[in-house]
């Protein structure tokens, strides 16, 4: 069971010095994707437990079969060597890895002692290495996660900076995080096209459903998924939730670029079980009583132009035992670029 650990000014600079690594080594990759994702419960009025996210991803150019493309290849070849997974040459694959930090507090920031019945302050730093398989109508994804809680994993230093520079209050309590610990899961997620049509007036319109699961120390639990869309020159792609424990599969939202400005409005619906959650379930001392079943509620509104796609998502977590009490709502903004 971690111990709570002081923050130090040396475990925040470790998050800067993490994320200028990534960067550096992004960088001069010839890169299909990059994305950015912004997740922050401000956009919905509160200011508690999964409070913000930020994601940075790359992905690799597809794997062609006449065509070394470096670090796909790779993640295909680990892959096809795990028992029980038998991935098909004849699809496109392509790998990328991201940077995820996540941090969560209690409902009442000002206070500078633990408060035993609600959660604890947790800061939760992640590095996913996935492979994703598909073609028009599916896609598979295969990711390992690695990862660190507590002070090293920098979030005191960014949610305190935030809000500086947004003019909000003063986070008081994480002197009181959970200790550092190390994170592994695994991750498989499945996602197919359900319904595709053109419905008059120049929309076209398209359903999505999705299944996945991960496996590990700081979560595991599983998520079906259903997510409508309709609008006007939007990518042929599959338009899932930005979840923030699980889906890089909006990496896959731009293989070819428009000349032409596109729009489209989502809504989607989602059901989790939770079967283990660190920031819950890892300090006995802390009284809180987590759901194991949730429902999901999305809407977004997604606009394309050239080689860009700005999404921009309000999602509702709520009980389903109890669905108006416990609510969590955060906002979400994303940025794709395709090289």
């Amino acid at each position: 069971m971690p111990l709570f650990t002081r923050s130090t000014p040396s475990s925040s600079h470790s998050f800067y010095l993490l994320f200028a690594c990534v960067l550096f080594l992004t960088t001069p990759l010839k890169s299909d994707t990059l994305s950015l994702l912004f997740e922050n419960d401000l956009f919905a009025g509160t200011d508690k437990h999964y409070t913000n996210g930020v994601r940075l991803g790359w992905m690799d150019d597809p794997q062609q079969k006449d065509v070394e493309s470096g670090y796909t290849e790779l993640m295909y070849g680990a892959v096809d060597t795990v028992p029980f997974l038998h991935l098909e040459p004849k699809k496109e694959h392509n790998a990328g890895f991201s940077i995820h930090q996540m941090m969560f507090t209690p409902q009442n920031i000002t206070a500078t002692e633990a408060d035993y019945e609600d959660i604890p302050y947790t800061g939760h730093l992640a590095f996913s290495f996935f492979l994703f398989e598909y073609d028009a109508d599916s896609y598979d994804e295969y990711k390992l996660q690695l990862g660190i809680v507590g002070p090293l994993s920098g979030a005191a230093a960014v949610q305190k900076l935030f809000h500086r520079l947004t003019h909000s209050t003063q986070p008081k309590g994480w002197d009181t995080q959970l200790g550092n610990h190390l994170t592994a899961a695994i991750t498989y997620d499945h996602g197919s096209r359900l319904w595709q049509k053109k419905v008059g007036y120049g929309l076209s319109s398209d359903v999505i459903g999705s299944y996945g699961a991960q496996l590990g120390n700081f979560y595991s639990g599983a998520v079906v998924r259903a997510v409508w869309r309709i609008g006007s020159n939007y990518p042929n792609n599959f338009n899932a939730f930005y979840s923030d424990v699980i889906g890089d599969s909006a990496l896959l939202g731009l293989q070819q670029s428009s000349e032409k400005f596109g729009w489209s409005v989502n809504l989607g619906l989602a059901l989790n079980g939770v079967g283990y959650f660190y920031v819950t379930d890892a300090d006995s001392d802390y009284n809180v009583q987590r759901e194991s079943f949730l429902g999901e509620t999305l809407l977004s509104f997604s606009f394309y132009f050239h080689d860009l796609e700005l999404s921009l998502t309000k999602q509702i977590k709520f009980s389903l035992s109890e669905p108006s009490a416990n609510t969590l709502s955060y906002g979400a903004a994303s940025l794709l670029w395709k090289f």
